[in-house]
């Protein structure tokens, strides 16, 4: 009913499997796993930290369409779904707890994986600047798949860099496409997609079903 009439049901549901696999791909340290195949080195080392998703927090930025997509999947994993938005007393379902935009820092203090699902209005520049990251646990990762505009890169690679947070996963770049010069194609630990977590071959024949 309210996710359907506000956004379209299949996008949600292709983005919210876009962000699983996202989450999927950092928890098992795939990432590693490529890195050690290019280079011919059987290595186990990266997996021996590795947890299960259930039991993981989720803190959605932005709880509208797409993050209750995401809530119901993930949340179906055994993940704990917690949301950051700005009028907190409407339903908010799937999610465990929900944060109001002034509770920021205590809502990303408690998250293993931050995902940024936010409209693209002036009202979340910066949301994740160098305070919010600093903030996070250093074996969190962020996810960006609303708009560029959310993340603060340049704080985003330092954290990164520095080590204070574990990894990165955008599909959306303050500037598109990412130029060549951009610091995120070397930064440790990030991994880009093209704007692309709604594509799907069968994008408009689901588009005209619904």
């Amino acid at each position: 009913g309210r996710v359907q009439r506000h956004f379209g049901s299949f996008q949600g549901h292709i983005m919210a499997e876009s962000l699983l696999a996202m989450i999927t791909f950092m928890n098992r340290r795939l990432g590693a796993a490529l890195h050690a195949q290019a280079e011919r080195r059987w290595d186990r080392s990266p997996f021996s930290s590795t947890r299960r998703l259930r039991g993981q927090v989720v803190l959605l930025l932005g709880y509208g369409a797409i993050g209750q997509h995401c809530g119901r999947l993930l949340s179906a994993l055994g993940m704990r779904m917690h949301a950051l938005r700005r009028d907190v007393a409407r339903p908010s379902p799937w999610a465990e707890r929900v944060f109001a935009p002034e509770q920021r820092l205590e809502a990303l203090a408690l998250a293993d994986h931050v995902v940024c699902v936010l409209p693209g209005d002036t009202g979340t520049d910066h949301l994740l600047d160098a305070t919010a990251l600093s903030s996070m646990k250093s074996s969190a990762c962020v996810y960006n798949l609303g708009r560029g505009n959310a993340i603060d890169t340049a704080a985003l690679k330092d954290a990164l860099t520095s080590g204070r947070i574990a990894g990165a996963f955008l599909d959306v770049v303050p500037e598109e496409p990412l130029p060549e010069s951009s610091p995120l194609w070397s930064a440790p630990n990030v991994y880009l997609t093209p704007h692309a977590s709604a594509i799907s071959s069968e994008y408009l024949d689901l588009y005209f079903e619904e």
